[in-house]
């Protein structure tokens, strides 16, 4: 059985005709208080799952530990190697660029202060 969704002109306009402007208003800052509130909850969430997982450096260690011990094979270590050898390439490589970006900002801000001239110290005579 299919619904059907019959639009009655007649009574949304006198609908219309009951909302004021300052209820208009007053609806649309609770909506937009309400998705403030979500979007809050659902960054601290995704910020604290981030913060949580360990780092492929981390996991590896742990596995490395674990291997020595015996309680991995040669097999199963070098299975979990390779599948975290992308993830941990991936961590050394945004570590790389948030330290170029710093040396970069670095460089500017000396720039800066020296008057562009590109010495950061004094010179004697």
């Amino acid at each position: 059985m299919q619904a059907q969704f019959i639009v009655n002109w007649e009574n949304l306009y006198v609908l219309r005709q009951h909302i004021t402007p300052e209820q208009t208003i007053g609806w649309l800052t609770g909506l937009a208080i309400l998705i403030a509130i979500g979007y809050y909850v659902c960054s601290k969430i995704r910020a604290n799952t981030l913060q949580s997982e360990p780092t492929a450096h981390e996991l590896l260690a742990k596995f490395d530990e674990l291997h020595s011990q015996g309680e991995l094979s040669d097999e199963e270590f070098r299975t979990i190697k390779t599948t975290l050898s992308e993830k941990l390439d991936m961590e050394l490589s945004e570590e790389l660029r948030a330290m170029k970006a710093a040396l970069a900002a670095k460089h500017e801000s000396d720039l800066r202060d020296s008057g562009g001239n590109g010495f950061t110290g004094t010179q004697g005579t």
